[in-house]
Order: structure tokens, then sequence, then C-alpha cells
């Protein structure tokens, strides 16, 4: 009998010993990631462009610009042969939205539907959590390396979302700058681009009013 208790004793100490090991090198890796974005984050100049791919093939093409307290967000949605196009200019005063689909022009001004596009990598580790927290998201996050579009990535996921079919989103980041290149879920897949301190001031010049409907706000 305290043969098999010790034989028990010693594979939970080993069990013990690869979480750990597991524990740490995640903690390792999301700090490095956590502190490249950060030189990221509060950036007032840059353009992020998202590419959404249903399953069901529907496409959704967004291309967002920030420069200081300007903003503008271009939208293509295809979705079941339909395009539609948007078109979100704010200021830093008021938004105005511009829509084109088949020979439609609409336009609704001062609007509130611009919603700003944070830098964000999916991981939920910061440097504001307690170190228990952050202990704890590496101790339950898978990650690997892949290449993703030639970049050196790692592949995130949390292990808990892995036996949840309704939360069970991937992210691809890359390793040196902690951005996000991909993101995957059970409905789409999400292809990121980010590029800083390109914007220029003629981005934000809105389209000829007068060839556009108004509509009510």
């Amino acid at each position: 009998m305290k043969k098999v208790l010790k034989i028990i004793g010693i594979i939970l100490l080993v069990l013990l010993l690869i979480v750990l090991i597991h524990t740490i090198r995640n903690y390792i890796i999301l700090s490095k990631l956590s502190g490249e974005i950060s030189m990221y984050k509060n950036s007032n100049n840059y353009n992020a462009k998202f590419v959404t791919d249903f399953d069901n093939g529907n496409t959704v093409i967004m291309d967002y610009y920030k420069k200081d307290n300007k903003q503008a967000m271009f939208m293509e949605r295809k979705f079941d042969g339909e395009i539609v196009k948007l078109s979100f200019y704010d200021n830093g005063e008021r938004v105005n939205m511009y829509t084109e689909s088949g020979s439609s022009k609409t336009v609704v001004q001062n609007t509130e539907s611009l919603m700003s596009i944070q830098i964000f990598n999916g991981l939920e580790f910061d440097e504001n959590n307690n170190s228990f927290t952050n202990f704890l998201i590496s101790s339950i996050a898978f990650i690997r390396s892949e290449k993703c579009d030639n970049q050196d990535c790692y592949r995130f996921i949390n292990i808990l979302a892995m036996f949840n079919k309704d939360n069970s989103d991937t992210w691809i980041i890359n390793k040196e700058t902690g951005l996000p290149v991909k993101s995957l879920n059970k409905e789409s897949t999400v292809n990121r681009e980010y590029k800083f301190n390109c914007v220029e001031d003629s981005i934000f010049t809105e389209p000829d009013i007068s060839e556009y409907k108004l509509l009510e706000n």
C-alpha cells in the first residue's frame, strides 16, 4: 500500500512540475507580448484593416484610420452577393455616414455610429491585473509557435475555451510586436493588419455630399 501511495505521490509531483513549467513559460511569453503591444496602444496615427471571412461565404472588409482627433472608417459588406459600402468620417466634432448600395447613395449627418478601433491582441493578460490573475491566465493558456503570412507568431487559445463551442476564439499574434495577425472562431476568420505613422490628412476628405440623398438621423 505504501508503495502504491509513493508511486501516486511521484506521479502527482511530476504532473505539478509539468503544470508549473507550462505556466512559467506562458507567463514569460504573455508578459513579453503585453509589453510589446503596449508601445502601440497610445498611438495617435495608425491604420487598422480587418478582413472577416465568414463560413457561410459572406465577407466584411473594414479599413480604419486615426490621426489625432480625426477618424475615418470604410466598410464593405458582401452578404449573399449584395455589396454595401459604408464610409464614416469623424472630424472630432461630428460624424457623417455615407452609404452606397447598388444605385442608392445616402448620407446621415451628425450620427454617433463610428466606433474607435482599439489596439488589442485578444489577451486578457495585463499589467494592471494582479499577479494571481495573470498567473491564472498563464496556467490555462495553450501557446505554440507557428508561421503566419511569413511572420513568426504565437497561436494562443484559452484551454477552457477549447471545451466551449460558443467561446473558442483563437488568436495568432506576432512575436516581435505583440500585434494580432489573425483571429479565428467557429463562424469566421479575421485577418488583421496594422500600419503606424502613415495616415495623411487627405484620407479624411469627405465625398461630394450633393451626390447623396440626405436621411434624417
